[in-house]
């Protein structure tokens, strides 16, 4: 079972743009700002599919608000609010308690023929977005991080 070693932390959504969303969705939950990010890059200063990322804390979930870059084919794709100041749902988020759950969680996802169309590993963190529309509605992520 691919969520066994899993809990429940995440709310995503697609923005369009990420500060105006960030401050709406402050206004309208309450949730509070914990990062935000408005210009990824690579170490070597290239961009990269998502231009802006934000977290907040909103009770005890993780919200996390994710602006594509503009042109970009992604698994963002269809996912863009009408609106710069509103958000649109994208996938709810597992964090697994070690990175080798996490490989194994993958692993299994992997031969029960569900696609990953988006998947990042570092030293300290691994993510994966594991396409289970069809069967929840929605994308899961799977992450590992690393305790500091």
């Amino acid at each position: 079972m691919l969520l066994h070693n899993a809990q429940f932390f995440q709310i995503g959504y697609i923005a369009r743009t990420l500060t105006a969303a960030v401050a709406t969705f402050h206004d309208r939950t309450g949730a509070k700002l914990i990062d935000i990010t408005t210009d990824l890059r690579d170490r070597e200063g290239n961009e990269v599919l998502i231009k802006g990322l934000a977290h907040m804390q909103l009770g005890h979930t993780e919200v996390e608000l994710i602006e594509p870059r503009p042109g970009w084919s992604s698994v963002y794709d269809g996912y863009l609010p009408a609106s710069d100041v509103d958000v649109s749902f994208h996938h709810i988020g597992f964090m697994m308690d070690s990175r080798v759950s996490w490989e194994k969680a993958v692993h299994e996802a992997h031969c029960a023929d569900f696609a990953l169309p988006f998947e990042g590993r570092f030293p300290n963190v691994c993510f994966v977005y594991i396409d289970t529309r069809q069967a929840l509605g929605h994308f899961t992520e799977l992450v590992w991080r690393q305790a500091l």
